[in-house]
């Protein structure tokens, strides 16, 4: 029990990491998203979405975890929650940061919670 929530307290923090990266550079510049919508930020939309799927699976189970181990493993899993959540906020900020992008080079609205829904 401790094994995951060690693994998914690094996985998460990996993934917040990478989404904060995607913030402050992003991924496609406005040619590349101009020259196709498809490639770009469909791509991204749909990795976005697997992602959080697998943060929100992951948070449950730690939640499971806590659970079901009791008190022993209280700080691992505050940890592990933390970043779990922190993750789940890069890496929709780098998809709204996407977004925002598409949408001032391109004028293509999107859906509810930007495109993912």
């Amino acid at each position: 029990m401790k094994t995951f929530l060690i693994v998914s307290t690094v996985g998460a923090l990996a993934l917040a990491i990478s989404g904060l990266w995607q913030v402050l550079h992003p991924s496609y510049s406005a040619a590349q998203v101009a020259a196709s919508i498809v490639d770009t930020w469909q791509a991204h939309a749909f990795v976005t979405v697997l992602v959080l799927a697998a943060l929100c699976l992951c948070a449950c189970a730690v939640v499971a975890i806590r659970v079901l181990a009791g008190q022993r493993v209280r700080h691992l899993f505050y940890i592990a929650f933390l970043s779990i959540c922190v993750a789940f906020g890069a890496q929709l900020a780098s998809h709204i940061a996407l977004t925002r992008h598409v949408t001032k080079v391109t004028g293509q609205t999107f859906g509810p919670l930007y495109g993912l829904l």
